[in-house]
């Protein structure tokens, strides 16, 4: 209820009283709700971006000013940015969104970003691959030791591994060494045999 009314707009939205009440003897039960105003999107800041130019990011969010606020379509905007970074290396950028009401139903919605360093990718780690031979996973990834970390690079050699067909399950991982290097863990589950 509450992901339905913040996808609507309904930001102050809030079940203010609950009861059971018995009704041609069945249980009922009574929600009291305040919805309070609907949001519309008054303004959008960037502050911090030095990478990427406002047209850009803005490219990559799924609302404009003038449109009503819609929780789910904020946080799949935050997840575009995020990997807008992470595609180009920026790993560790963290972007803080805010909220600044205007009146009583306006917003401003400002991205702090911190776009850190860019990040190397150290090692590419396998494991749990007993019956499967290293150089036949290591062909199907395409993240290389001293490239660039890509979130889309890493992500095209899970699909690609799940296309072998060899495995019941892969998990990509990534582990800082430092800020500026990390190495990419696959670990792999080989489906049993006969299979």
């Amino acid at each position: 209820m509450v992901s339905y009314y913040r996808n609507e707009g309904y930001l102050d939205f809030n079940i203010s009283n609950y009861s059971i009440i018995n009704q041609d003897d069945k249980n009922v039960l009574l929600i009291e709700i305040n919805t309070g105003n609907k949001y519309y999107i008054n303004d959008i800041k960037f502050y911090g971006n030095y990478i990427f130019s406002d047209s850009i990011i803005t490219s990559n969010i799924n609302f404009k000013k003038g449109d009503s606020y819609n929780g789910m379509e904020f946080d799949k905007s935050n997840l575009n940015l995020n990997n807008l970074y992470r595609d180009k290396g920026y790993l560790f950028t963290q972007i803080i969104p805010s909220f600044i009401p205007i009146g009583k139903d306006s917003l401003n919605v400002n991205f702090d970003i911190s776009e850190k360093s860019i990040v190397t990718v150290n090692k590419i780690i396998i494991r749990g691959n007993n019956s499967t031979k290293e150089n036949v996973i290591r062909r199907d990834i395409d993240i290389f030791p001293n490239q660039v970390f890509s979130q889309s690079d890493m992500m095209d050699s899970y699909r690609k591994l799940a296309m072998l067909n060899y495995f019941q399950n892969i998990v990509p991982n990534i582990k800082p060494i430092n800020e500026e290097e990390v190495d990419i863990v696959f670990e792999v589950i080989e489906k049993g045999s006969g299979q």
